[in-house]
């Protein structure tokens, strides 16, 4: 993913699985978020994601995680 130029006129979605501020202010940032920033920022992507609003929930979990993104 990180060797991938992303084209100007493309929308990216994925389930990153990763922890950022960025998208969700209350989680713990996962070891390797820093990176996927700043992959995101160098193809000057933006996140159309609401930052908190969740897009992952089980039963066994406290609160919805944001792990896919747009």
């Amino acid at each position: 993913l990180y060797n991938y130029n992303i084209p100007r006129n493309m929308i990216l979605l994925g389930d990153f699985n990763t922890h950022h501020p960025w998208w969700d202010p209350l989680a713990k940032k996962s070891t390797d978020a820093d990176k996927l920033v700043d992959w995101f920022e160098s193809n000057e992507l933006s996140l159309l994601n609401t930052p908190g609003t969740g897009t992952f929930f089980r039963p066994n979990l406290i609160r919805e995680s944001v792990l896919d993104l747009s």
